[in-house]
């Protein structure tokens, strides 16, 4: 085997790695990567339409990564326990919510509060949460929908709180994770460990109003 078949070889690795990313942007980065080390392998080899087609994935990528980058647009939409859409949503998202959120168990308590948070419009998370019999606010249920998993969504739930927590009665929320993505997760959100599989948040960010439209 000699030294350009061995770049080929890693363009193939890395383009095989890239369509494992659960992460949409993750994705397009690592699969950019690949088309550019393979658009490279094409020239050296002189295989031209190889270099042009992963040329072009590589522009394609490009694009979309820098569509991340654009400011959206955020609203939340509070909905009722036992909304029809909400039941749909959550049986059509079942198995990869058990995924990421084993603990959930799919059942929304009456006084639980429900928040879609829209993107541009597209119910693109779910944030469920309850009082506890001690007065505590647990988050049951924190999930983005695959095509928007690029951590805007989380940045958007845990740094403008008010939007959803009741920060006026609440100076902390509360999640359990059973899974080391879910517990790496929390960290990056800010989250402390208090037990075994329990973590806290300090909620102290200011508060915004509901109807209020945020861009970020």
């Amino acid at each position: 085997m000699n030294w350009l078949e061995m770049v080929g070889f890693v363009a193939s690795a890395v383009v095989a790695v890239s369509l494992m990313m659960r992460n949409v942007f993750w994705l397009r980065v690592i699969n950019m990567v690949g088309a550019v080390v393979f658009t490279v392998y094409g020239l050296l080899i002189r295989s031209y339409p190889v270099a042009v087609m992963n040329g072009f994935v590589t522009l394609i990528d490009l694009y979309y990564l820098s569509q991340s980058f654009r400011k959206d647009y955020f609203k939340v939409l509070e909905v009722d326990p036992d909304g029809y859409y909400l039941r749909k949503f959550l049986s059509f998202y079942r198995d990869d919510i058990s995924k990421f959120m084993p603990e959930f168990t799919g059942e929304v308590p009456d006084g639980a509060g429900v928040f879609f948070v829209l993107r541009n419009m597209v119910p693109a998370g779910l944030l469920i949460t309850e009082t506890d019999g001690e007065g505590k606010l647990w988050v049951r249920l924190d999930y983005a929908i695959p095509d928007y998993r690029d951590r805007k969504l989380s940045t958007f739930f845990y740094s403008h709180q008010g939007e959803i927590f009741d920060t006026h009665h609440y100076n902390a929320v509360y999640c359990k994770a059973s899974t080391r993505s879910h517990q790496r997760y929390l960290r990056r959100m800010g989250f402390e460990q208090t037990g075994e599989d329990t973590y806290r948040l300090a909620l102290h960010h200011p508060v915004h109003r509901k109807e209020k439209d945020l861009v970020m």
